[in-house]
């Protein structure tokens, strides 16, 4: 065996010299191709644990053409939708033996932009699209992508890209049809800016669901404040009672503030009813009726269903997680 440093960083040459052999061997080792003989593969690895050898997982994604590397674009990591599927998604990550890269792309083209650049350059296996933008902005840079892609949750589906979706029109429809059950004689809808420009399959459930009964749409954006905001704007414009369906539940959690705090009786004059089954909406009072979408399931699916097209095993073009209503105290009989 040849000497070879040890104080700084090993390379591969350093483990060839140290085990006497060819940096080409050293590769074949490492990758487990081609080859070598079992004491020399033995000495080989001697080395490698002998000079605390860490390959670059880098360069190795670039002579394979990719890596293990996943990456998951998400719109915005504050809202509490994203948590629970997050979590499903690195269970399956860690379960199958990939990595996971976190991108957050707050509704932003060029920080979109550059996540794809990014993930490309790593030659990343998978990309997993939970924001609409990216899909509505940068649709032929992901299908020019190398790496397999996979859509979640997004509101309008590509018909070139696997999706994995709750069932948003039931889902919508289910609420609707719980606050005309209920006897409501109006339903408004609260929907978010990318339904104002695009629509969506949730609010086309919505309106289905809402039958012959009197049915309003407004529009806000997806957070606390913007939901008190739109539930002010609401208490002007219309007199109770009525039943509203928000589009995700901070702002069915906001306006239901909002109607409290200015004397407006939930669930008697108002009834509300969320999207998303956040952890918050057991919490507040009154308790809010929602729409679970599973979202753990989501994540395990995508990720399941991700690998599948990875390994090359033909996947449908679409699946589909089941939306449920959990009946808590926002809605009443009237």
């Amino acid at each position: 065996m040849g000497k070879a440093k040890q104080n700084a960083e090993a390379t591969i040459s350093d483990v060839a010299l140290h085990a006497g052999v060819s940096t080409a061997t050293v590769s074949r080792v490492i990758a487990g191709v081609g080859y070598v003989a079992v004491k020399t593969r033995e000495q080989v690895n001697k080395s490698i644990t002998a000079l605390s050898y860490q390959p670059s997982s880098i360069a190795q994604s670039l002579r394979r053409q990719s890596s293990t590397m996943i990456g998951l674009i998400l719109t915005d990591i504050q809202n509490p939708f994203y948590p629970e599927m997050v979590r499903g998604i690195e269970d399956e990550v860690q379960r199958r033996g990939y990595s996971l890269i976190l991108c957050n792309s707050a509704d932003d083209s060029e920080r979109e932009n550059s996540y794809l650049d990014f993930l490309a350059s790593h030659r990343a296996a998978g990309i997993i699209v939970c924001a609409d933008g990216v899909l509505k902005r940068h649709r032929k840079k992901l299908l020019a992508q190398r790496a397999k892609i996979i859509l979640v949750n997004v509101q309008k589906e590509d018909s070139d890209l696997p999706t994995v979706s709750s069932q948003d029109f039931e889902g919508g429809e289910i609420a609707a049809k719980h606050l005309v059950a209920c006897g409501y004689p109006k339903i408004i809808y609260i929907g978010n800016g990318s339904e104002k420009e695009f629509g969506s399959l949730r609010l086309d459930g919505v309106k289905k669901g809402a039958g012959k009964v009197k049915f309003e749409i407004v529009f806000s954006d997806d957070t606390l404040q913007a939901g008190a905001r739109i539930a002010d704007e609401i208490a002007k414009k219309f007199n109770p009672p009525y039943g509203i369906v928000a589009h995700n539940d901070l702002i069915a959690i906001g306006a239901m503030h909002h109607f409290v705090e200015k004397k407006i009786k939930v669930p008697q004059q108002v009834g509300i009813v969320g999207y998303d089954d956040i952890a918050l909406s057991a919490y507040v009072t009154p308790g809010l009726t929602t729409i679970n979408q599973n979202q753990y399931d989501l994540g395990t699916e995508a990720m399941a269903m991700l690998d599948d097209l990875i390994k090359g095993v033909k996947v449908k073009k679409k699946r589909m997680i089941p939306s449920e209503l959990v009946l808590r105290s926002s809605t009443t009989k009237i």
